[in-house]
């Protein structure tokens, strides 16, 4: 009786996602909606964004976060996503409970591999919560392996600013380097600024070995012509000391939008 219990729901939410895909949206929340009331955790999961984004029903942001709950609970990390995300979005500041279990549905999401959450935690916890920054590398670190390149810029940005993890340039650069070549647009920017400050490192040392020359303490007693003799300054011409802008944190630790596919999102 359980195994055709479950068949029926399945069935449903199968026609439930064919109704929306023919744009039959009333007809395709009915059938998610009988699904989910048989505790379907995958046609809750899509009775919540039929709630939040108005297809089918008038959108209810409340019941999509109660059907978002459910089907979390039952272990649909997309639905823990978007839960997690509601809570820290509206709950009160000063309700400590609600910031809690949106992080631990945040983790519970990010352990069965969702690679938004990952990124999600990864974020939070470098922006402060803790265990703090050698926890937001975890979680970066998996958001990255899964093709994230927000994720990477930001490793990056761990190796490059020591959070969680010995400074170490050139890991930073190889994590940029890969975010840059996924077409992230903050990678692509600090690449260019690295390379800046390569070169007015070049600059500043080129003007202290100048100025360190024993030929700059006779320049004004000796002949003029043995200075041109000695020294070559035209590789020094249009080299100066320009600072960088620094890498601001709060650019770092802003949190990309995430986007989806368009529609009903079945997972």
């Amino acid at each position: 009786q359980e195994v055709f219990r479950t068949s029926v729901s399945v069935a449903l939410n199968i026609l439930g996602i064919e109704h929306m895909r023919d744009e039959h949206h009333e007809a395709a929340y009915s059938c998610f909606k009988t699904a989910a009331d048989r505790g379907y955790s995958k046609a809750q999961f899509n009775v919540g964004l039929c709630y939040e984004h108005g297809r089918g029903i008038e959108r209810d942001p409340a019941k999509a976060m109660l059907y978002y709950r459910r089907a979390a609970y039952q272990g649909h990390s997309m639905a823990q996503y978007r839960c997690a995300k509601w809570l820290l979005r509206h709950w009160p500041r000063a309700d400590r409970d609600g910031a809690w279990e949106a992080v631990a549905l945040l983790e519970q999401a990010a352990t069965l591999g969702l690679t938004q959450a990952q990124a999600y935690l990864g974020v939070l916890y470098l922006k402060g919560l803790q265990p703090g920054k050698h926890r937001a590398l975890k979680y970066l670190q998996l958001a990255a392996k899964n093709g994230d390149s927000q994720s990477r810029y930001h490793v990056g940005v761990c190796y490059e600013k020591g959070f969680g993890v010995p400074r170490n340039l050139l890991e930073a650069r190889k994590h940029y380097q890969q975010s840059a070549a996924a077409g992230n647009k903050s990678a692509q920017e600090r690449m260019r600024a690295m390379a800046q400050e390569e070169l007015t490192g070049i600059s500043v040392a080129a003007t202290r070995a100048f100025s360190s020359s024993p030929c700059l303490e006779s320049l004004d007693s000796g002949p003029v012509r043995s200075l041109f003799r000695s020294w070559s300054t035209g590789n020094l011409r249009g080299l100066s000391c320009r600072t960088t802008p620094a890498l601001l944190d709060c650019c770092l630790l802003e949190l990309q939008p995430l986007v989806f596919s368009p529609g009903i999102a079945i997972s």
